[in-house]
């Protein structure tokens, strides 16, 4: 195969090079001139389209602005007279000039009034301009219509319209003018235009419809289908500009399109695209023959530049092939020329020049390498393949002792370094024995930079001193590579190993201080990688082992961040840190399960302040804080109890007071604690008690603990004496000695001993006035029975009956004075009922009042509260409280008694339970109490009246209290008193019916069991009930009572009523009995009866089991009345 050479490559490579750089040029002047002589051309139409359409437009509102002028200056009158239009007409030759089509002038209502020039035969037919002629009457307003065929010549015809006005602004007229298409005007012009030789324009109107075309058969037709013409189409759609189509006879054009502004009518131009673009044909031919001479010139002048370009290069070439094999220094290459191939004949002399060179200086290098490894600091031998020392340099000599001379040449390296014969490091490399480094060595290692290379350390003796050395053996190869000597240095690293152990003795104590630290600790250097961390910071965080093995901080943060409470402040305070090396760091960190850690962070900078990276430190503080949280909350609780206690609490420090909370300064009368501060502790301590507080804080400071209670009395700073218990005891505060005072008012303490004592003394009275009562109840029931039970069979008209009837109502009275007593008892207590409280006041005022000189005024509210009370009791504490106002005004006086409805709150001044109550205020005239005597006036036996017994106030608050509700006083000496009782109402509950009065006369029938161990008092009962139709049976305590009840219903003849005595001195009472009677038969009508009781049961009685309750002493009246209540209930 023939060779071609390079200077033909190049030749060709060239040529084509530039062949095909001429035709891509060829191919871009040919893009680029096509391009820009068709935008050249596609601009310069439309520029002349846009200049025609304004003319046009231009032209358009001229000949409509000439036709308004004319409209203007016609009259109604011409609109409606055709003579005098027609002479109107033909009197506007300007106007008749500009539309050649004619001008005429139509009534407002569409009919042809004149037209000039005259047609009588178009008069008649005005059709034709019905259209234009609606759209101007319609709006008022000029109009151009569309193309039409006119009747008159069948010409295309465009009508212009004006209107013209009468006096009143209405349409007195229609003035048109007419332009036919196919004439010389300025529309018909348009046909006539050429753009080169075959191209033309045309109008047309958005209804497809043809307006002004060159081919006057197309006039007035819509012949362009849609989709034919895609720029005709764009164009009816708003596009206005030049671009290739393709008319409707399927011809390539150039479109140009203008909308007109005067009009909905569309100007464009058509021009053969062929015609159009002849010059950029031509250019093509043109151009591929300049194409076609450059290309074959350009092979030819690279052929030519070829060989010019080469001839050094073959020179070159044959300089090199005459000097291949040559030993000594070959003479330099005779090339003179200056381009690159005269460099690179210059660089390949300079290149034979050095390698000369280089021959040299390796022969020096080999000298001074011989030198340099003698004069070495490093202690350096060498052993040839028969391990005998070809160098021993000075280093050696003073390591081990042993002189060049008495060791080069021998095999006795070992000498210097062991005691017997032992390998050196190079003997085991010349041998290849790795294998048996174990034997002979405790520490060694491949050699990282040489192959085949050994190193090991470890302690020698050598020269009698001991010494730890680095020993590295390397093999030295010659070119083939096969070892030829083997090179060993041994290092004295003394120093470095001791200090090596100190650094590791130093990090076995950091690393055990790390590993047994409460904190976590993370180590990062420089570049933020991880260096070292305890196993605490990995339990803190919960973190896998291996992720912190990876030495990467990233994945550390992204888990560590999962778990902080606010993850962007924590990762913008690492970067921060970060990037401000020299800061240090500490604050507190959320987790999201609570946890709390305290985060310190410092930078890690040796004396010049280098950085050398950052160590981090976290603790979990949380039981810190929580105790923290404790703490604080046990001394704001410890605050808050001192502040808001309700003793009186004191600080004095050598007798100065300088704290008091807010209590002790109201107990001194201070507005605040600060008030006190800086005062004499002494100052507010009674003369009589200072050296009894002496002594208290005298034995609280020698015995260190704090006083007992005792009783003293404080001054107020206005002066009053305020009675308090105090205890004290001496502390350290705020650096001194000080006393701490605890003191409490018992001014309330005292009233309630007072209260207490009032409270005995009432109990004491009640225990003697329950005996009395009782025993008395039973001796009135015999005495009001028996009289009651004789008025009943007595005739009212006999002359004993008065007297009879008087004993009765004594006895009647001496009952009122057991049930006073009563009141103080524990069998006192109120038998209620819902009362209607206007009633009973209303009576008991009448009542005491009646013959006195006290005038009353009784204020009752509208719609007062029910009341659940016991209305004799209520009545006798009114009476009593009324009794003493008549006794204040013995000369005569008035008594106001107000009742309303109350509603108390949770803080009422009474102390009473939130609710509603009914108040009863009693209001007197009289003289007055005597404040020292207001304290005591509810006290019993308290009088100030020589006749009375102390008995009436006391069984007024008894009674009241009773009640559950409360009574006050207040009075001033010479003005009067007032009394005011509240009692718990029931709102929405009407009073209980009050019973029909049932007579001894009136029969009832029933079988009764009557229960009392008072003999008289079975008598009286039984002769009563039989008197009113009863069956009686009587026993004396509960134990028969129970058997003969028990009997009569073995009998089938059971009680309709059984009236238990409540009480029975050494038998079984009404409450026992009751219990049994009831377990025989659940619904045994039960009727309680007694003067007195230690418990509430007559009160109470339906929660025993009782149905009725019959309180002695009763009358014939009263047990009949309870007794038929109750079986008509029954029934």
């Amino acid at each position: 195969m023939a060779v071609v050479s390079l200077k033909t490559k190049m030749s060709l490579a060239v040529s084509l090079l530039m062949t095909v750089v001429l035709s891509l040029l060829a191919l871009c002047a040919y893009w680029y001139f096509t391009s820009q002589f068709k935008d050249t051309v596609s601009r310069q139409q439309f520029t002349l389209v846009s200049a025609l359409a304004e003319e046009i437009d231009s032209k358009i509102l001229n000949a409509k602005q000439d036709l308004i002028a004319v409209a203007g200056r016609a009259t109604a009158i011409q609109a409606n007279d055709s003579r005098q239009a027609q002479y109107f007409l033909d009197s506007q030759p300007g106007i008749q000039t500009l539309f050649d089509s004619g001008i005429s002038i139509f009534s407002p209502d569409g009919k042809l009034t004149a037209i000039s020039p005259a047609d009588k035969q178009l008069q008649e037919r005005d059709s034709a301009f019905s259209d234009s002629i609606k759209r101007t009457i319609s709006t008022g307003k000029p109009q151009i219509s569309t193309p039409f065929y006119s009747t008159h010549n069948r010409h295309p015809v465009i009508l212009f319209t004006a209107p013209f006005f009468d006096s009143k602004g209405q349409i007195a007229g229609i003035m048109t003018g007419g332009l036919d298409l196919t004439r010389d005007n300025f529309l018909g012009k348009l046909a006539t235009i050429r753009l080169g030789e075959n191209g033309y324009l045309y109008l047309y109107d958005t209804n497809r419809t043809l307006i002004v075309h060159p081919d006057r058969t197309r006039i007035l037709r819509r012949d362009v289908p849609l989709g034919t013409n895609r720029l005709f189409d764009r164009a009816i759609d708003g596009f206005e500009g030049t671009g290739e189509t393709v008319t409707s006879k399927g011809k390539p054009v150039i479109g140009s399109f203008k909308h007109l502004k005067s009009t909905t009518w569309i100007l464009a131009a058509n021009f053969p695209q062929a015609e159009a673009y002849a010059p950029i044909i031509r250019a093509k031919w043109y151009l591929l023959a300049a194409l076609i001479v450059v290309s074959c010139f350009s092979i030819i002048s690279a052929r030519w530049f070829m060989n010019h370009l080469m001839a050094p290069l073959l020179l070159f070439t044959h300089h090199v092939k005459g000097i291949t094999g040559k030993e000594d220094e070959a003479a330099p290459i005779a090339v003179t020329s200056r381009d690159e191939i005269g460099t690179l004949a210059q660089a390949f002399n300079d290149l034979m020049a050095e390698t000369h060179g280089h021959k040299t200086a390796i022969q020096i290098q080999k000298e001074f390498s011989e030198n340099l490894l003698l004069n070495s600091a490093v202690p350096t031998f060498v052993l040839d393949t028969q391990h005998r020392v070809i160098i021993w340099n000075k280093a050696c000599e003073e390591l081990t002792g042993i002189k060049s001379v008495d060791i080069l040449g021998t095999t006795d390296s070992w000498k210097a370094f062991y005691h017997k014969v032992h390998p050196v490091l190079a003997d085991i490399v010349i041998d290849g024995t790795a294998k048996d480094l174990p034997r002979y060595y405790s520490t060694y290692n491949k050699s990282p930079f040489t192959a085949d290379g050994l190193q090991t350390e470890g302690w020698l003796i050598c020269n009698a001193r001991e010494y730890y050395v680095f020993a590295d053996a390397a093999p030295i190869r010659n070119t083939e590579g096969a070892i030829v000597a083997v090179i060993e240095t041994v290092q004295d690293i003394t120093e470095r190993r001791r200090a090596e152990e100190e650094l590791a003795f130093k990090n076995v104590i950091l690393s055990t201080q790390q590993e047994t630290s409460i904190e976590g600790i993370l180590v990062v250097d420089e570049s933020n990688a991880i260096k070292s961390y305890n196993r605490r910071f990995v339990d803190l965080w919960n973190i896998p082992h291996e992720l912190v093995e990876a030495a990467d901080d990233a994945p550390v943060l992204q888990l560590v961040t999962t778990k902080v409470a606010d993850p962007e402040r924590f990762m913008a305070r690492v970067h921060y840190l970060y990037e401000h090396k020299e800061e240090k760091s500490r604050e507190e960190i959320l987790l999201k399960d609570g946890r709390i850690f305290d985060r310190y962070s410092a930078p890690m900078l040796n004396d010049d302040g280098r950085y050398f990276g950052r160590v981090w430190y976290f603790r979990d503080i949380t039981e810190q804080k929580q105790m923290e949280e404790s703490l604080r909350e046990s001394e704001e609780r410890y605050r808050i109890l001192v502040e808001l206690s309700p003793d009186a609490i004191y600080i004095h420090t050598a007798g100065i007071l300088v704290y008091s909370n807010a209590m002790g300064a109201k107990l001194l009368g201070a507005d605040r604690p600060e008030d006190l501060y800086g005062r004499l502790a002494f100052d507010f301590v009674h003369p009589d008690c200072q050296d009894i507080v002496r002594k208290r804080i005298e034995h609280a400071r020698q015995h260190n603990i704090s006083s007992p209670l005792i009783e003293e009395q404080f001054v107020r700073l206005d002066g009053s004496i305020v009675p308090v218990d105090v205890t004290s005891l001496t502390f350290n505060y705020q650096g001194s000695e000080a006393v701490l005072v605890v003191a409490r008012d018992i001014r309330e303490q005292k009233k309630l001993q007072e209260e207490l004592l009032k409270a005995q003394k009432l109990e004491s009275l009640g225990v003697l006035a329950g005996g009395i009562a009782h025993d008395f109840n039973n001796i009135l029931t015999g005495i009001i029975g028996n009289l009651s039970l004789a008025n009943a069979r007595l005739d009212p008209a006999h002359c004993i009956a008065k007297y009879l009837d008087d004993c009765e109502k004594a006895a009647v009275r001496a009952s009122k004075l057991t049930q006073q007593l009563l009141t103080f008892s524990r069998g006192g207590e109120p038998v209620k009922k819902l009362i209607d409280p206007s009633t009973m006041t209303r009576e008991t005022v009448s009542f005491v009042l009646r013959g006195s000189n006290i005038r009353s005024v009784v204020d009752l509210a509208d719609d007062l509260w029910s009341v659940e009370v016991d209305s004799g009791q209520i009545s006798q504490a009114l009476h009593n409280i009324l009794i003493n106002a008549v006794q204040a005004m013995p000369d005569g006086g008035e008594v106001t008694v107000r009742v309303m409805n109350e509603t108390l709150g949770p803080d009422n001044m009474q102390q009473l339970l939130p609710g509603y109550y009914v108040g009863i205020v009693i209001e007197d005239r009289g003289c007055g109490i005597p404040p020292e005597n207001l304290v005591s006036i509810f006290d019993p036996y308290f009088t100030t009246k020589l006749e009375g017994n102390g008995l009436g106030l006391a069984s007024v608050y008894s009674i009241i209290k009773r009640h559950g509700g409360a009574v006050e006083v207040s009075s001033t000496l010479g003005a009067g008193s007032s009394f005011a009782i509240h009692l718990p109402a029931l709102p929405g509950q009407s009073p209980e019916e009050v019973a029909v009065k049932i007579t001894p006369e009136m029969v009832g029938s029933g079988k009764i069991l009557v229960m009392d161990d008072d003999d008289f008092i079975r008598i009286i009962a039984t002769e009563i009930l039989e008197f009113s139709g009863y069956y009686v049976e009587s026993c004396a305590d509960g134990r028969e009572a129970i058997e003969l009840f028990r009997s009569a219903i073995q009998r089938n003849d059971p009680f309709d009523a059984v009236i238990l005595d409540l009480t029975v001195p050494g038998g079984m009472g009404g409450k026992e009995t009751a219990v049994r009677l009831l377990e025989i038969d659940p619904d045994a009508l039960l009727i309680v009866s007694s003067g007195y009781s230690t418990d509430p049961i007559v009160a109470n009685y339906r929660q025993y089991g009782f149905s009725g309750a019959i309180p002695k002493p009763f009358n014939s009246s009263t047990v009949v009345r309870e007794l038929g209540r109750l079986i008509n209930k029954l029934s």
